[in-house]
Parts: C-alpha cells; sequence; structure tokens
C-alpha cells in the first residue's frame, strides 16, 4: 500500500458530496513548458493532469529529497 498517495480523487464529480471541505480550497493551476520543473514543498497536497496538445505522449518525473 502507498502512504503518499491521496484516497480522494478531487477530479471527481462527486467529490464536494464526499469531502464538502474541497470545496474551500484555493487552487493554483500551473503550465508547465519543455524543459521546465516544478517544485512541491513537502506535505502540500497536489493533483496532476499531464496533457499536451499536439503531442500523443507526455512524461512526468517524481523525485523526493530527503531534508
Amino acid at each position: 500500500m502507498r502512504h503518499n498517495v491521496a484516497k480522494i480523487n478531487v477530479f471527481s464529480p462527486s467529490v464536494l458530496t464526499t469531502h464538502p471541505k474541497v470545496a474551500a480550497a484555493s487552487p493554483l493551476v500551473c503550465e508547465l513548458r519543455a524543459g521546465d520543473a516544478l517544485f512541491i514543498p513537502k506535505g502540500w497536497h497536489h493533483a496532476v493532469i499531464s496533457t499536451s496538445p499536439t503531442l500523443r505522449r507526455n512524461m512526468a518525473i517524481n523525485l523526493w529529497c530527503a531534508t
């Protein structure tokens, strides 16, 4: 069992029914381009959708650093 994965799907249409506090969240949207990197601090919840309007494939790499 993975312990670092959220047990809810924030993209689900029913998430506000099952987890009403999600409505109080202040989401940020970030669009990355080739060569960009995104640092997410430890403990920050995040959800990712990987898309590309022109490419049929994309790749995401996660790296956890011990502090």
